[in-house]
């Protein structure tokens, strides 16, 4: 009878465990500070074009972020959002970080870039840019 008690409770150990690994994924999304391996993760899943998701049809590129959330989607995948002030590009040459001088050959906006991160390949993949509407002024309001 011992024996058969501590297996039960062994049992519903393990299906309790189990049960919070299945209510980790899928998580929602938690702020967190930006470090030099989000930022190369952020700027690598940029320059590779060939990983884009294909509604992605947009190119950018992208300065140090301003903010960044993760969302652990399975116990390998991780998500990321950045948000980001950047450029949007005519086409693919300056994609990644943006260099010095990119400022002149595009639109600078705030965006949100999301990226798939699987954590068993070390493959990452940008699944989507929104570019932040930017505020609209009336500038027919009369002074008083």
């Amino acid at each position: 009878p011992t024996i058969m008690f501590v297996s039960r409770v062994v049992l519903v150990s393990f299906t309790l465990i189990a049960l919070s690994a299945i209510q980790a994924m899928g998580s929602d999304w938690v702020e967190v500070n930006v470090t030099d391996a989000d930022n190369e993760l952020l700027y690598a899943a940029l320059a590779n074009t060939s990983t884009y998701s294909p509604n992605i049809t947009t190119f950018v590129c992208a300065n140090v972020p301003y903010s960044l959330k993760t969302q652990v989607a399975s116990p390998s995948t991780s998500n990321y959002n950045f948000h980001v002030g950047g450029c949007i590009l005519r086409d693919s040459e300056f994609v990644g970080s943006c260099p010095v001088n990119t400022a002149y050959n595009c639109k600078l906006a705030n965006m949100h870039i999301f990226v798939e991160s699987q954590l068993t390949t070390n493959a990452s993949q940008l699944t989507s840019i929104t570019v932040e509407k930017p505020p609209s002024y009336d500038f027919d309001d009369k002074w008083e």
